[in-house]
């Protein structure tokens, strides 16, 4: 193992003793990409084999993955922000805790010399810059706001910058004002969040997420040969899911009955234009065989002959 790779590692068990900063989003439902499930085994490891939990597959984890780009340019966007700013920042290599629930930790990028303020860092690809508001606000990613709020918190501050780089090439510093009520749905979330890690008991799924499905699909990898029987709930989704179903079908037909007729007109033609402007290229595409890697997945659909 790399000393970078050593030093990672401990880094993540240090974060299994408590709640950082970057798990509240997840926590409260805001993160787009896990969930407070994620989280709790991530916290409780030797749970994940017994529940069958799947971790995570992390993009961050590539060799040239976001996390090691958000890296290399931490100190470059540092030294932007002194300069912009006229600030002097430092590193804080501590652990943070929050006196009272020291569960609540915090590793944060940079602190203000001679200020009551600190400094988070964030490399801001131009695929996610619309989430971002204009330079001097405070309107920084929903998922990215918790995050902050956790720490003025646990350190006790009533401000803290963002220092976002986007796209590589503007930098724009926002400014959050810590703000009671958000302390106190962090306080007890964090600390409904912490007993059931405490108790071995792990979040419900939201269904709601955008990336529900791929959560389950962590969760509850394989079947257990039981039967369940579902309640009333159960089968009012089941009618949505089918309804939803049928009217997907009928669009779709809708779809290609459009497209025979645009086609039709078409003919051979390589390109037809329309009389608003632009138009439709048509083209032979070749596809090379190829072989399909052997592979595993969970089928999940309705029989009716299901508990027969």
């Amino acid at each position: 193992m790399s000393a970078a790779a050593a030093e990672r590692a401990a880094f993540l068990e240090a974060r299994r003793a408590g709640i950082g900063g970057s798990d509240m989003a997840a926590i409260l439902g805001l993160d787009p990409w896990k969930q407070a499930i994620d989280v709790f085994y991530d916290k409780r490891p030797d749970l994940a084999e017994e529940h069958g939990y799947q971790p995570r597959e992390d993009a961050e984890d590539e060799d040239l993955g976001p996390r090691f780009w958000g890296s290399i340019l931490e100190d470059p966007i540092a030294e932007g922000y002194a300069k912009r700013t006229g600030r002097k920042v430092q590193r804080s290599n501590v652990q943070h805790a929050l006196e009272q629930a020291p569960y609540m930790l915090a590793n944060i990028d940079r602190r203000v010399v001679g200020e009551k303020r600190g400094v988070e860092i964030k490399n801001v690809s131009l695929r996610m810059s619309h989430l971002w508001g204009p330079d001097g606000t405070d309107e920084v990613a929903s998922y990215y706001l918790p995050q902050v709020c956790h720490y003025m918190l646990v350190l006790d501050m009533p401000v803290w910058d963002v220092a976002a780089l986007i796209g590589g090439s503007e930098l724009r510093i926002y400014t959050v004002e810590r703000d009671p009520e958000m302390d106190q749905i962090l306080l007890n979330a964090g600390a409904e969040f912490w007993s059931r890690v405490e108790a071995g008991t792990p979040p419900p799924v939201d269904p709601e997420h955008k990336r529900a499905a791929e959560v389950l699909r962590r969760v509850y990898p394989g079947t257990n040969g039981e039967t369940v029987a579902l309640g009333d709930d159960a089968q009012r989704w089941a009618e949505v899911m089918w309804d939803a179903q049928a009217q997907a079908k009928q669009y779709q037909a809708v779809v290609d009955g459009a497209r025979a007729h645009l086609q039709a007109m078409a003919g051979a033609a390589s390109v037809a234009t329309l009389p608003g402007g632009g138009g439709f290229v048509r083209k032979v595409v070749k596809r090379k065989g190829y072989e399909v890697e052997p592979s595993e997945y969970v089928d999940f659909r309705f029989n009716k002959k299901a508990g027969e």
